[in-house]
């Protein structure tokens, strides 16, 4: 993994990683509150479409085989 050296980065470049790491914080936070109010079967719900994302990924990457 590559050492950031904030003395050598652009002003956009510390902007911008500013603004992804108060991005995936806020994100995790509304995540978490969310899930708090989630009942049972939302919560299955959100699993299975979870459980979707890798192989829609994939799809999405390779493609569909089609005979």
């Amino acid at each position: 993994m590559r050492a950031l050296h904030w003395q050598r980065m652009s002003h956009y470049e510390r902007r911008t990683l500013d603004y992804n790491g108060r991005d995936c914080m806020v994100t995790l936070e509304v995540f978490n509150t969310l899930k708090l109010s989630m009942n049972p079967d939302r919560t299955r719900l959100y699993d299975a479409y979870k459980a979707l994302q890798a192989p829609a990924m994939a799809i999405g990457l390779r493609g569909w085989r089609m005979d």
